[in-house]
């Protein structure tokens, strides 16, 4: 610091941050902090620094005292949002992102932040516009083409949610996340071989997305390729040992190959990962009945119940496993 300016060492630190080389730039963020403690844009990085690593209260504090010292910096109040937003603080993290667009009404990225917690927070037609206006001003806009394609496939439409994720990828080719979202509408549409081709293309641009092979388990599922279903689930478990759903996915194919004993085990890590998980302890009964463990069974679907009420298909399973206990009155 000593040969530099506090400018000299703040774009050093910028190039630093932009390259991914995040303890250098905290380094050199806070040697200009500590010769301009009112620097307000070394104060903001330093607070996305903080939010890169997960130290989001910190990152709050740090963004806000940013904007205290400089209140018209529209990305200040954009990633404040987006710390917000991971705090779930959803309502907070809209007006901050609001207040961006307020301060820059062409600021893509703020559009883009501000579908993805309108859709967080099941405004799903106004994220679909948000998306819009952050196509508008920046239409190369990859990611917004991809967040279209989710706000549209939650309203149900397949067909331009497909199109959105096709442009995604015509804009982005290595995008592997658009290209398993992509696979998920096919499927969904019954379109099954191209949508294993979409999470095939997934993979190999990602080989270590989780999501992808969980997403590929399923469409291999859907076809009865349960073999290559269970190994796609164990492959997403091997990368991201504590992703309940993939572990819920690999009980249920287990159970329909029969391996009853695996497909409980699985079920129950599911339900360990995330209790809330009611497809989980309704495929876990699903399996305790077929092994004969019908006190056990009726207590995973009253379970399944508990967690979603009006879940019908584990009502179902619960009046049959009663119906044959023997403890019950057909």
């Amino acid at each position: 610091m000593a040969s530099l300016t506090i400018q000299q060492a703040f774009d050093l630190a910028l190039q630093h941050h932009h390259a991914g080389r995040l303890p250098e730039a905290e380094q050199l963020y806070r040697q200009v902090l500590a010769q301009q403690p009112d620097h307000s844009a070394a104060t903001h990085h330093l607070g996305v620094i903080a939010h890169q690593v997960g130290r989001n209260d910190i990152a709050a504090d740090l963004i806000r005292r940013s904007i205290t010292l400089n209140p018209n910096a529209p990305e200040a109040y954009s990633n404040l949002g987006n710390v917000l937003k991971e705090q779930g603080q959803v309502d907070r993290a809209i007006d901050a992102y609001h207040h961006a667009i307020g301060l820059k009404p062409d600021y893509a990225e703020a559009h883009n932040n501000l579908g993805n917690a309108l859709r967080d927070n099941g405004q799903i037609d106004q994220a679909i516009s948000a998306y819009h206006h952050a196509i508008a001003q920046r239409p190369n806009y990859a990611e917004a083409h991809n967040n279209l394609g989710n706000a549209l496939k939650d309203k149900g439409q397949l067909d331009d949610a497909i199109a959105a994720y096709r442009q995604a990828i015509a804009l982005k080719p290595n995008y592997a996340i658009a290209h398993s979202n992509l696979g998920n509408v096919l499927k969904d549409k019954g379109q099954f071989d191209e949508a294993v081709t979409a999470f095939r293309q997934a993979i190999a641009l990602q080989p270590n997305y989780a999501e992808g092979h969980n997403n590929f388990g399923n469409a291999l599922k859907t076809e009865g390729q349960l073999d290559e279903a269970i190994a796609a689930y164990r492959q997403a478990i091997a990368l991201k040992p504590d992703y309940a759903d993939a572990h819920y996915n690999l009980g249920n194919a287990l159970r329909d190959k029969g391996q009853l004993d695996e497909a409980i085990v699985a079920c129950r890590r599911a339900i360990t990962l995330r209790p809330d998980l009611s497809q989980a302890h309704d495929t876990l009964g699903n399996a305790l009945k077929d092994t004969g463990q019908l006190d056990d069974a009726i207590t995973a679907y009253r379970q399944a119940i508990t967690v979603k009420p009006a879940y019908t298909e584990a009502h179902s399973n619960l009046v049959y496993a009663m119906y044959f206990h023997p403890a019950y009155d057909a």
